[in-house]
């Protein structure tokens, strides 16, 4: 692992502010959305390893300045594994610019933002499978036409659920084929190590072409795939040490 990372704040406001570091606790639910903890037992979590500093830093309009975030011993036992925290930076008014709460009759807001990027940490060898379960062909109502008074088509969603296996987490791309036709796809699935499956939905599409090779996609009804084979291919990403593939056949 490289001993210190640099992460370069800019103040792009009009005013002097002020940045403070945290990090922070996600923990990953199935559905793929995160929520925070103050703890949770058995886990362990990147920042329990690392510090950062300045603690607070003040940028003029425009000025750059960078938190440097390193392990807080250099000799700390890390044992093999993956460890997932939340890099987060809270920028604030500068007291010396803080507005009053009313000019002129009309309230000032003074806003806080926070941004947070996850920060993976991994140690030892590590491994990860991947797999594809519980497939159900699925449907939404398409949108009506008021003026129509035909029924509304039920378009077809494929639902699935990504299933990780091992000590690190998985991430990459599913793509679904009717034959040699792509008609679904996700990208950038992540199943990190809180979870052991991610269940997604995929709406399906099929690509027109028409006469003047103008090329659109047009919703697939449920009624059209039902009984069929459809093949579903995850595909890690390529950037990974860990190279995933698999490729499966269900029946709808």
């Amino acid at each position: 692992h490289q001993e210190t990372m640099r992460v370069k704040i800019t103040n792009p406001g009009a005013f002097k502010k002020v940045y403070r570091p945290a990090f922070l606790k996600y923990i990953q639910k199935k559905d793929g959305s995160f929520k925070t903890v103050e703890s949770k037992k058995g886990m362990t979590f990147a920042e329990e390893f690392l510090k950062v500093e300045p603690k607070e830093m003040a940028l003029d309009s425009e000025e750059s300045g960078y938190f440097e975030i390193s392990f807080k011993d250099e000799g700390a036992d890390v044992k093999t594994g993956e460890y997932l925290s939340y890099f987060a930076v809270l920028e604030k008014e500068h007291p010396d610019f803080i507005q009053p709460d009313v000019i002129n009759g009309q309230w000032i807001i003074k806003s806080e933002y926070r941004v947070a990027i996850p920060l993976v940490l991994r140690q030892g060898l590590l491994s990860a499978e991947a797999d594809i379960k519980s497939v159900k062909l699925k449907s939404k109502k398409a949108p009506s036409d008021k003026k129509s008074k035909k029924k509304a088509k039920k378009e077809a969603l494929l639902q699935l659920d990504l299933v990780r296996d091992g000590n690190k987490s998985i991430r990459g791309n599913i793509e679904i084929f009717d034959g040699e036709d792509l008609i679904g796809i996700l990208n950038g699935v992540a199943v990190y190590t809180h979870i052991k499956s991610r269940q997604v939905e995929i709406p399906l599409n099929r690509l027109i072409v028409d006469k003047d090779e103008q090329k659109t996609y047009v919703p697939i009804e449920e009624k059209e795939l039902k009984g069929k084979e459809v093949k579903i291919k995850f595909t890690g990403n390529i950037e990974d040490e860990i190279p995933l593939e698999i490729i499966k056949t269900f029946k709808l």
